[in-house]
């Protein structure tokens, strides 16, 4: 459950759940001195971008995904993690594929600052078990998680966040998944540590 720590079953790397710094979302006075993305922001911005209210969405079904293509790919081009692995295309392609096996369901989680899109979170949701016998409920980015003779090394995978809103993006992913009882892990195979330096370690 939510504040156990564990090692996938696969050898991937489980994220331990918990407090905020548990999840490895590091505060802003604690950030890596190396791989730090430069926000381009001043101190007062960024106090101006904790300070707004954020609108909070999830999307569960594929089919709702469509209306979403302008908005995703425009935020994405507006982030320090501009990876084609990234895109609506990519990562719908591969839902598509592969949403349909092993259980899977989906899970993108949105934020918007009124009606712009701010940051969203591609995740899905599947049971694991751990030597054939423990079921968890794993959280993982979309597009990781093929069984090793199908996958199609989704690289650079990553949380899609506009630029000034990292930090309480970071927030707002930790507060977001902590609240949720329907997993046990969060897995991330392919994420992009060194991009990622600002809001996941």
């Amino acid at each position: 459950r939510p504040g156990a720590g564990r090692q996938g079953g696969d050898g991937e790397h489980a994220v331990p759940v918990g407090p905020v710094t548990n999840m490895g979302f590091a505060p802003p006075n604690k950030r890596p001195e190396r791989g730090v993305i430069d926000t381009g922001r001043s101190p007062a911005q960024a106090r101006l971008r904790e300070d707004m209210t954020l609108r909070p969405e999830t999307v569960n079904q594929a089919a709702d995904l469509a209306s979403l293509r302008a908005a995703w790919d425009e935020l994405l081009a507006d982030s320090a993690t501009n990876e084609p692995t990234l895109s609506f295309d990519w990562q719908t392609a591969w839902w598509e594929v592969f949403g349909p096996t092993d259980g899977r369901s989906l899970m993108v989680l949105l934020w918007y600052d009124g009606p712009r899109l701010v940051g969203l979170l591609p995740l899905q949701r599947r049971r694991v078990r751990y030597s054939g016998v423990l079921p968890f409920a794993r959280l993982e980015l979309l597009a990781s998680g093929e069984d090793e003779a199908d996958e199609i090394c989704s690289e650079y995978l990553n949380p899609v966040l506009r630029r000034g809103y990292e930090e309480r993006l970071a927030l707002e992913i930790a507060a977001a998944l902590s609240r949720r009882s329907d997993w046990d892990e969060v897995v991330l195979p392919s994420l992009n540590f060194v991009a990622a330096a600002n809001t996941i370690v």
